[in-house]
């Protein structure tokens, strides 16, 4: 168990923050309970929680960033699996989708997303590109 207070975004769609919240007062009485989270409008970010019920199931700490590729070295699109949360505002999901297919089979196209409206979250979408690109 750990001391501090986790801290989650709030997302368009997410888990339910009174469950997330209950499921982590009944984690400070030192009982670990398999959590199943309904999603909600307006709730915490899934994969932060997810990452912090792995995280407090396992025992083990965060783990750190993984080194930056050397020079030259194209990262392997398809070891990672991205998953994007749809919200209000967002990259359109057609071109993410296409993108990384293109880039999964060799190309080098700059990410360039239109945003709309139900799209893919952009800080995920970006974090996912700098991860793939090495940026």
């Amino acid at each position: 168990m750990t001391d501090f207070e986790p801290r989650f975004d709030i997302r368009l769609r997410g888990y339910n923050v009174k469950a997330v919240d209950d499921w982590i007062a009944q984690l400070r009485t030192g009982v670990w309970i398999a959590p199943s989270f309904p999603t909600a409008l307006r709730g915490y970010d899934a994969g932060q929680v997810d990452r912090y019920v792995e995280q407090t199931s396992s025992g083990s700490t965060p783990r750190p960033e993984p080194a930056a590729p050397a020079a030259g070295d194209r990262p392997a699109a398809s070891t990672v699996d991205p998953v994007f949360t749809v919200v209000l505002r967002g990259y359109e999901m057609r071109a993410v989708d296409d993108w990384i297919d293109q880039w999964r089979a060799g190309g080098t196209a700059p990410a360039r997303f239109p945003v709309v409206l139900r799209g893919y979250d952009r800080a995920q979408v970006d974090r996912y590109v700098d991860q793939v690109t090495g940026r």
